[in-house]
């Protein structure tokens, strides 16, 4: 549990770093679990001036993925792999599904979202909601040059993680 517990919180710093928190890091700190459980979790981070930054997280012993809900209503997905070797702030064109529904343009069979990379991750701010994607999804899938992922969830799971981010976001990013 404790190698859990240090992992989710190398995770939650690496949200911290993102955009939209970038100007408040020296004051980031707080972490509240809110759904623990295999490969899967709710956290809560506060950001300084700027509330908290609710995120659901992804992962297995070689990968992750992180959706993150901000106080201004923004929302970004985060892939990492150990695997990739990334060069700071390139621009890099990328496909996501959740389920069967591409985000972006989806009659084009080519990537229509850019991910930024940052600190080995694959930043994708995104310009609206997937909650109702995510809810109905049981993959979640990047693909970018060299950079694929996926991830199989159980909707029984993702019901119970998108619960704990609504309340996480109710509580946290209101504030």
């Amino acid at each position: 549990m404790r190698r859990h517990r240090l992992s989710l919180l190398a995770l939650a710093f690496i949200v911290v770093s993102s955009p939209y928190a970038q100007s408040n890091r020296a004051e980031a700190g707080h972490v509240i679990d809110w759904w623990l459980t295999d490969n899967a979790a709710v956290v809560s981070e506060s950001v300084g001036d700027n509330g908290s930054v609710c995120s659901l997280f992804l992962y297995n012993k070689d990968n992750a993925m992180v959706v993150s809900w901000g106080r201004d209503a923004s929302i970004s997905l985060r892939f990492n792999s150990t695997s990739w070797h990334l060069q700071p702030a390139e621009q890099v064109p990328v496909k996501v599904a959740i389920g069967n529904a591409y985000l972006g343009r989806a009659e084009s069979n080519q990537p229509s979202l850019t991910a930024t990379t940052d600190q080995g991750w694959l930043l994708v701010p995104l310009q609206r909601s997937i909650d109702d994607l995510l809810a109905q999804a049981t993959k979640i899938t990047l693909e970018a040059p060299n950079h694929d992922l996926s991830f199989d969830i159980s909707k029984p799971k993702m019901s119970k993680l998108l619960l704990a981010a609504k309340r996480c976001r109710a509580v946290e990013t209101s504030h």
